[in-house]
């Protein structure tokens, strides 16, 4: 999957609360950057290849709610629900 397609759709309407994205071959997955609260979200490739719609739904219901904690989450998939969790894998 094209990381501009994920990137496209999550940003759509959040463009002031979104700061930046960050993806390259070398990382696991696409590095979205907050801008308030100020915190990194990664989202593994294999979620936004298989699982769009799913992880564009439950990121941007959390980035409306502004509720984080920790200044690094990642997405992952739990039994089939996709929830944010606190990572060391952000840098």
């Amino acid at each position: 999957m094209d990381h501009d397609i994920f990137i496209k759709k999550l940003a759509r309407g959040l463009e002031d609360i979104i700061l930046a994205f960050d993806y390259t071959d070398d990382q696991r997955g696409c590095l979205v950057y907050l801008n308030s609260p100020r915190c990194k979200l990664l989202v593994p490739t294999e979620l936004i290849d298989y699982r769009l719609e799913d992880a564009v739904q439950a990121l941007r219901e959390r980035i409306k709610r502004g509720v984080f904690s920790s200044p690094c989450e990642e997405l992952t998939d739990i039994d089939g629900e996709l929830v944010l969790r606190a990572s060391d894998n952000c840098d």
